[in-house]
């Protein structure tokens, strides 16, 4: 180290106040030199970075300094990197400003579209209206020609059963009866068997003919006889389930004794049975009745909704014109039966008479408005009161009479109001309203209520008719 240094190292020790002011200037001298002023650029070539070499540990090896006792060692100023500093570039506020221009314009084009999209509107219209009280009679013609109203049949069957409890009482004493064969196997000649002829069963029970019977001979074949038979109803001697039997052989008592005995005799065809002795439930005249009653009402109310469910919608069916006829089978249970319950059983057909809408419709605008016809409707023509006056030969023709107040209405197209509504301004609606003479009264609701466009879509627009109470 040259002598100079090391005497400045020794002449101005670590720690002493001039040795720090002179490190301290130097610092900032340093790193004052290295700033550049604004706007100007550094373009000398940046200093190689120097060589170190490096020790057994992997740091630098430096060159050992020999100080004189009691000297401190001062660290050279350690170097400060030169930098420069970069002007900064002019904001481009034009671009922003048209960037956010768009952004917002585009905002604004979607949320209309949105609102637009779901938006929906209610148009209330009061159209012309007239009440007029009717009486009159029409003639129709089943698929006529429109010169004569026209009608169509409509056609329903039902069938139902009800069951019901028996209501009456009866003492009664009743024989038991079934059938039985009678066998001859006595002699080829017949045997007559007068009315009245018993009949025993093993356990002793006597049963009887009513009618006297012949019973054929017997037949002979190969030498051998052959019984006939004849088969004959038989009543119990005496009343009682007692007489209930099974398949049994019967004997004749009043050949006991003789040789005929062994040789007639009967066998059970069925069971007896039917014999009783008591009192019974019993159906009766109210029983058959009521259960008429039920039935043809349930039947009737069931069919004419049934009716209501098939009817088209462009017809008219009256309840006036309905008609349903009853009808039972044969079977049915009648008075006096020994029933504890019964079912009985009815079917009704209903033949109904359907006229279509607009034709009724425009036979009364014609017949009561004269020449204000056109365009009217009737608001309550299914109320109107329907009496059939006639039905023709085999319901090809009928008249009726249509009685009550008319509720005409002139209607307006909706269509054409719709369009011109929406080409129209907002201060043009009324007058586009005012060109419509049918209508006398019209208002628009928006939603949202601040939203003041038609939708585009004509589903989501509503018309409302206002209707006047008559």
């Amino acid at each position: 180290m040259p002598k100079k240094i090391i005497q400045d190292i020794i002449t101005n020790p670590v720690g002493s106040k001039k040795s720090q002011a002179f490190a301290g200037s130097e610092k900032r001298k340093n790193f004052f030199s290295g700033m550049k002023k604004k706007g100007e650029f550094n373009t000398s070539p940046r200093p190689p970075r120097p060589q170190r070499e490096h020790g057994e540990a992997g740091g630098p090896k430096r060159k050992p300094v020999n100080l004189p006792p009691g000297a401190e060692r001062v660290e050279p100023p350690k170097r400060v990197k030169e930098f420069s500093v970069k002007p900064r570039k002019e904001k481009k506020v034009a671009a922003k400003a048209v960037f956010w221009t768009v952004s917002v314009v585009l905002f604004v084009f979607a949320a209309g579209f949105v609102v637009d999209f779901f938006s929906s509107a209610v148009i209330k219209i009061t159209p012309q209206q007239e009440f007029v009280p009717i009486n009159t009679d029409f003639k129709a013609i089943m698929g006529s020609e429109r010169s004569v109203l026209p009608f169509e049949v409509m056609r329903l069957k039902r069938t139902e059963k009800y069951r019901v409890k028996s209501g009456g009482l009866e003492k009664i004493s009743e024989r038991a009866s079934g059938r039985i064969a009678i066998y001859n196997a006595y002699k080829s000649k017949s045997q007559l068997l007068v009315s009245g002829t018993r009949f025993e069963s093993p356990d002793g029970k006597i049963y009887r003919i009513k009618q006297s019977v012949t019973v054929p001979g017997a037949e002979i074949k190969n030498g051998e006889i052959v019984p006939s038979s004849i088969e004959v109803m038989v009543y119990a001697d005496e009343p009682g389930e007692g007489y209930n039997i099974g398949l049994v052989d019967f004997s004749i008592p009043g050949f006991r004794g003789g040789p005929r005995y062994e040789k007639f005799y009967a066998r059970s065809k069925t069971e007896m049975t039917g014999g009783f002795e008591g009192i019974v439930p019993v159906v009766t005249a109210e029983d058959i009745s009521g259960a008429k009653d039920v039935l043809s009402a349930g039947i009737k109310e069931r069919i004419q909704a049934e009716a209501a469910r098939q009817k088209p919608d462009k017809f008219l069916l009256y309840p006036g014109a309905l008609a349903v006829a009853f009808s039972e089978p044969d079977g049915n249970p009648k008075v006096a039966n020994r029933k504890k319950y019964f079912e009985y059983e009815m079917t009704g057909d209903l033949t109904g008479f359907l006229i279509k809408k607009t034709d009724l419709v425009e036979r009364l605008a014609k017949r009561y408005l004269k020449d204000k016809f056109s365009g009217a409707g009737i608001a309550n023509v299914e109320d109107l009161e329907f009496t059939m006056l006639d039905r023709g030969k085999d319901d090809k023709n009928i008249t009726f009479k249509l009685k009550g107040t008319a509720h005409f209405v002139w209607s307006a197209d909706t269509e054409s109001l719709l369009d011109k509504l929406r080409k129209a301004k907002k201060s043009e609606y009324n007058s586009v309203f005012m060109s419509y003479p049918f209508v006398d009264e019209a208002e628009i609701i928006f939603s949202p209520s601040w939203w003041r466009k038609l939708p585009g879509n004509d589903s989501r627009v509503q018309f409302e008719q206002i209707l006047k109470s008559g």
